[in-house]
């Protein structure tokens, strides 16, 4: 999963394929042209609440940052995780909390999440043609 911190200029990246997930930034805006290597920053828990049938329903498979930086919605085969930020909190703090848990988007398999510009509602997209669009407001 990968998403831009606009107010950091960073890119966050979060594993999929381990357990726990690993949390990775690198610069937006490298200071040169030489490659960047990805710094690993943190680990997180994206859990879905019950056990489930899903196969992977744990493994990030998208994620987004605020426009405003104070929150990151990631998705996984299961559901919606929210991770608030706090004023002068990291990314890797934020992310080692426990996250709001929005419940499961019910799609085959959820590839994709974007917040809205005012970052109230998030709209989560399966893989493949024609795929539904599930929304979640960040009330409920």
């Amino acid at each position: 999963a990968v998403a831009v911190d606009p107010g950091s200029g960073k890119i966050l990246l979060l594993s999929k394929r381990t357990e726990p997930p690993i949390l990775y930034e690198l610069p937006l805006r490298p200071e040169s042209n030489a490659a960047s290597i990805a710094s690993r920053i943190g680990t997180t828990e994206v859990n879905a609440p019950i056990p489930s049938f899903i196969p992977y329903r744990n493994q990030p498979t998208g994620m987004d940052i605020s426009a405003d930086s104070s929150v990151a919605a990631v998705v996984t085969y299961y559901g919606v995780f929210l991770y608030a930020r706090k004023p002068k909190q990291t990314w890797p703090e934020a992310f080692a909390a426990k996250p709001a848990k929005l419940g499961s988007h019910g799609l085959h398999q959820a590839e994709a999440i974007a917040l809205s510009s005012d970052g109230d509602t998030i709209f989560v997209i399966s893989e493949g043609p024609s795929s539904p669009i599930t929304r979640f407001l960040r009330s409920d």
